[in-house]
């Protein structure tokens, strides 16, 4: 053995195949907290705007039990966690296509 081969360190032989599931694994994680985060800003966009959803359903004019009732319908009368939750079912329950069903 040469002073090189001792100064050198070793490689170590490639599995084949080991790198794949690594890098579909990172990006399976990567999508999932995208849609996580993505998620997280579009709800939270629809709760600091400034205006009031149920004034914008119903009005200004409204009685307190119809804003109420209204209000209660919408679940904005839960945390905002649980609101989160809903809105996730929602997106995730809906149409993967945005064009309209082929009419008969």
């Amino acid at each position: 053995m040469t002073t090189a081969d001792t100064l050198l360190p070793q490689a170590t032989p490639l599995r084949r195949g080991s790198a794949l599931p690594r890098k579909l694994a990172s990006l399976a994680v990567s999508v999932v907290l995208t849609f996580i985060g993505l998620t997280i800003v579009t709800f939270m966009i629809g709760r600091v705007i400034p205006i009031d959803p149920v004034v914008a359903i119903v009005g200004d004019r409204a009685s307190p039990q119809v804003y109420d009732r209204v209000r209660r319908e919408l679940g904005l009368d839960l945390p905002l966690y649980e609101q989160y939750g809903i809105y996730i079912s929602k997106v995730s329950s809906r149409r993967r296509s945005s064009l309209p069903p082929p009419r008969p």
